[in-house]
C-alpha cells in the first residue's frame, strides 16, 4: 500500500504533513481495523455483496477511511494497493 498526499508545504518544517502524523492516521485508520482481518467481514461493500476485495476495492476503502482522517490543508492524491510486483490498483478518489 501507497499513500501520497498534497497541500501546502509548512515554510518552517518544510513538510506537507509531519510522517509521525501521517503513520499514526494510517495505523489508526487501517492498519488496526484491517491488518489480519478478513477482508470478506471487515469492508462494507464487501459484507453488502457489491464487490470482492480486489486491490481496486480495498483502495477505495483506504481512500473513505483515509481522507476524513488528514488534518485540514492535506488532501488525499492517491492510494495505490498492490497484489504482487505486477499488479496494484490506483485510487485517485471517489465521487
Amino acid at each position: 500500500m501507497a499513500i501520497t498526499v498534497t497541500g501546502p508545504v509548512d515554510p518552517e518544517t518544510g513538510v506537507i504533513i509531519d510522517l509521525a502524523e501521517l503513520d499514526a492516521i494510517i495505523d489508526r485508520q487501517v492498519r488496526a481495523p484491517l491488518d489480519g482481518s478478513d477482508l470478506n467481514s471487515v469492508l462494507d461493500e464487501v459484507v453488502s455483496g457489491d464487490a470482492v476485495p480486489g486491490c481496486e476495492v480495498i483502495a477505495g476503502a483506504i481512500w473513505r477511511r483515509v481522507a476524513p482522517a488528514l488534518p485540514g490543508g492535506v488532501a488525499l492524491l492517491r492510494v495505490t494497493v498492490a497484489e504482487d510486483d505486477t499488479l496494484e490498483a490506483e485510487c485517485t478518489g471517489l465521487g
